[in-house]
């Protein structure tokens, strides 16, 4: 028997008055903190003031050089210019398959606008089987969150090599995820020098499109982050009343940008840049690769992208504006969505299938070479069930 939703239904309505319940007191609370954001930075020392009394863990948005409350209009694109999309997706370690190993595969495209010619798509699969890729740490097998790192560098790296190839056309490159590389602070378990490894060849890839002069945007879609009604928080309260414990408001927290934003922010129009505070992102900064953020309304039923840009795109009116009108551009298509990050990502995943006609080419090989590899009985259960409708005992 599957799930029985007659046993729920009781929870399901209950749940449902909760949900209302809580939409409403975090819909209270936006006007206020719309009419601080609106009133602006009255006063930069104060600031500082506030977010030093916060303490280390506020996690909100700073200030960057262009005014915080304002929204900045579509720009003017180039009519000729080229968009790239990278996406990636992995198959992990499998105790329970014919043979140990992991896959990381990226999908990216490149289209250039204006030129007349078809897009041009590329599928890039990498399997990784050696001992030293399977236990990298005297010998413990690697964990899923440094096989999500290499694949962060994958797409990165991929990103790099397209945009090399484009000389002086103005180029937007795409990322679906945000560009600070969190393995860095969420792998407590994971050796410190492999982590470090792997962010430094991720912020070499980083540098590669520097090199390119393109403008490298990370897109976040439904984003939950509440780094600006944090910003919005401290601006509401004076000196003597901010600290840890008042930063720590349990509705607040619950509130995020996107929902702060979604009925304030015109179609198509963006933010104002902040920088995210976070130690991450001063690693990034002593690296040369500071990143700044911004909230765009696609133009779609108030869909809100967080976009993520490095310093050199933030600094370049430019490739900020490039970042801004290309990602409207892709999202015309899709319904609020770049298309390259839509395509990318249907390049980039392995389907059960898929995976199903690895293992079978791999038993294949084996069998050649006289050894019998075979899955662990639960897998095989496990297969043989979905493959049956029903079935009687």
């Amino acid at each position: 028997m599957g799930l029985d939703l007659n046993q729920l239904i009781p929870h399901i309505r209950q749940m449902s008055k909760a949900v209302l319940d809580r939409s409403r007191s975090i819909d209270a609370r936006i006007p206020e903190l719309l009419a601080a954001l609106q009133g602006g930075i009255p006063d930069p020392d104060i600031l500082q003031a506030k977010i030093a009394r916060a303490g280390k863990n506020w996690g909100g948005a700073l200030p960057s050089n262009e005014p915080v409350q304002e929204f900045i209009p579509p720009p003017a694109i180039p009519e000729s210019y080229t968009t790239l999309g990278s996406d990636g997706s992995q198959i992990y370690p499998d105790r329970h398959s014919v043979a140990l190993y992991y896959l990381i595969n990226t999908g990216s495209i490149r289209i250039h606008y204006g030129s007349g010619t078809v897009p041009e798509v590329y599928s890039r699969p990498r399997i990784f089987y050696h001992e030293e890729n399977l236990y990298p740490d005297n010998g413990r097998q690697i964990d899923s969150a440094l096989i999500n790192g290499e694949r962060d560098v994958a797409e990165m790296e991929e990103l790099a090599r397209l945009a090399e190839l484009d000389g002086d056309t103005p180029t937007l490159a795409l990322l679906d995820n945000g560009l600070l590389l969190w393995i860095a602070a969420q792998s407590p378990n994971s050796s410190r020098h492999l982590v470090d490894q792997i962010v430094q060849q991720y912020q070499q890839q980083m540098l590669r499109l520097k090199k390119s002069g393109a403008g490298l945007a990370g897109v976040i879609d439904r984003p939950r982050s509440p780094n600006l009604v944090r910003l919005l928080q401290l601006l509401q309260l004076p000196v003597e009343a901010v600290s840890a414990e008042a930063m720590s408001s349990p509705e607040l927290q619950r509130l995020s940008d996107r929902l702060l934003l979604q009925n304030a922010l015109p179609s198509g129009h963006r933010t104002a840049r902040f920088i995210q505070s976070s130690p991450l992102n001063e690693d990034f900064a002593k690296a040369g690769l500071p990143v700044e953020f911004f909230y765009l309304n696609s133009g779609f039923e108030k869909q809100i992208l967080r976009v993520e840009v490095p310093g050199w795109v933030a600094g370049s009116p430019e490739l900020l504006d490039l970042v801004h009108g290309g990602i409207l551009q892709q999202c015309q298509s899709t319904g609020g969505f770049p298309y390259v990050l839509a395509r990318a990502h249907e390049l980039a995943v392995v389907t059960q299938s898929e995976k199903q006609a690895l293992e079978d080419s791999l038993v294949r090989e084996l069998l050649k070479h006289g050894f019998q590899g075979k899955i662990s009985r639960k897998q095989k259960t496990k297969q043989w069930l979905a493959g049956k409708k029903s079935h009687s005992i």
